[in-house]
């Protein structure tokens, strides 16, 4: 009798030992603690990049995926506030830093654990939305401008220059403008045709703006969050655009170009940032590093037209990429491009005015 209760108790042993081992919660754990959660804009992130740094490190990095940063502060906002660990790097651009960092929700950058610092443009050291680079990392720049379609604009072929003005007052162009769903952006178009920036606005001049916005709407076909596929379906001649995918639609595309209008435009600038409730941030740390390392920062800008902070990557780009005044402007359009300033006591204003704007 004890030897049958014995056997089968092995055999019971025998038959789920293996299940049990591998399924153990100290083995489920361990698992969990070597993957890096990224939440990033939509194909921002080289594959080979990824690859690269998964087999070397044995650290796995699962993406989730964000279309506007409004969205990822209300998720990181709701992640931090819930007490858990969340995403252990993300990717806000330069006001949401301010923005984050403001409410609490960044941790510090260490710089010792990143060295490609080393090799960033001096145009990137002391960005105004944070000085020192204490919880920002820049990735990727580039501009708000213009794709001109000129075979649905003849008029235009061979454009080399253009203006907002003429854009949003020109009755030629009624109905075949589309700009982004953003409202800073088109406060920001309407306040440079004043005169202005965002950077130094006061509500007074938001008022104003809106108030040209709302005189010239005619002239707008649709918003549209992504201007790619309206581009790719041929629904508008002129159409507001970052100028990573305009310039690279226009590299296939010969009646498309991009341009920086003559008043000037939206200089923005894409940053790794480590949120508050981060599980891992060495390890985010590290894959920033490899990330913005010299070939895979040119391999980003090859594909995607968006320049990096990294400058020793430049040397690794084609002549047609380097040399290309839309990628990399020239001093005199560069005086020209303002960014979207963290401007907080604007934020509730602006936020109506769109409202009410985009309801008539």
């Amino acid at each position: 009798m004890f030897q049958k209760k014995s056997l089968a108790f092995l055999g019971f042993c025998l038959l789920f030992a293996g299940a049990c081992t591998q399924r153990s919660p100290e083995a489920e754990k361990k698992s969990e603690e070597r993957i890096l959660r990224v939440l990033t804009w939509t194909e921002y992130l080289e594959e080979e990049t990824v690859t690269n740094f998964e087999m070397s490190t044995g650290i796995k990095v699962s993406r989730d995926y964000f279309t506007s940063n409004e969205e990822l502060l209300a998720k990181i906002q709701f992640s931090v506030q819930s007490g858990k660990s969340g995403y252990d790097l993300i990717l806000p651009s330069d006001y949401m830093v301010s923005t984050m960092v403001r409410q609490k929700l960044l941790k510090p950058i260490d710089h010792t654990k990143i060295a490609v610092f080393s090799k960033f443009s001096k145009d990137f050291l002391s960005p105004a939305y944070d000085s020192k680079l204490e919880h920002a990392v820049p990735l990727a720049w580039g501009t708000t401008g213009m794709v001109v379609n000129t075979k649905l604009v003849p008029s235009l072929k061979g454009v080399k220059k253009i203006s907002w003005k003429d854009i949003l007052e020109n009755p030629n162009y009624k109905g075949r403008v589309t700009l982004l769903d953003d409202a800073k952006e088109n406060l920001h178009v309407a306040l440079m045709i004043q005169g202005k920036t965002w950077a130094s606005a006061t509500e007074a001049d938001i008022k104003a703006a809106f108030a040209y916005l709302k005189k010239v709407q005619a002239q707008i076909k649709i918003f549209t969050p992504e201007a790619e596929p309206v581009i790719e379906a041929g629904d508008c001649g002129l159409c507001m655009v970052y100028s990573g995918t305009g310039i690279r639609m226009a590299v296939t595309n010969p009646d498309l170009v991009y341009l920086i209008p003559s008043e000037g435009a939206t200089i923005w600038t894409d940053n790794f940032a480590i949120p508050a409730n981060a599980a891992h941030s060495d390890w985010a740390q590290q894959f920033i590093d490899a990330v913005l390392a010299d070939q895979s920062a040119a391999a980003f800008t090859t594909r995607t037209y968006f320049p990096t902070a990294n400058v020793e990557s430049y040397k690794l780009l084609k002549d047609s990429v380097r040399t290309n005044t839309q990628v990399f402007p020239d001093a005199a359009v560069f005086k020209t491009l303002n960014y979207l300033t963290d401007r907080e006591e604007l934020l509730q204003p602006t936020d109506r005015l769109w409202t009410e704007f985009k309801s008539h």
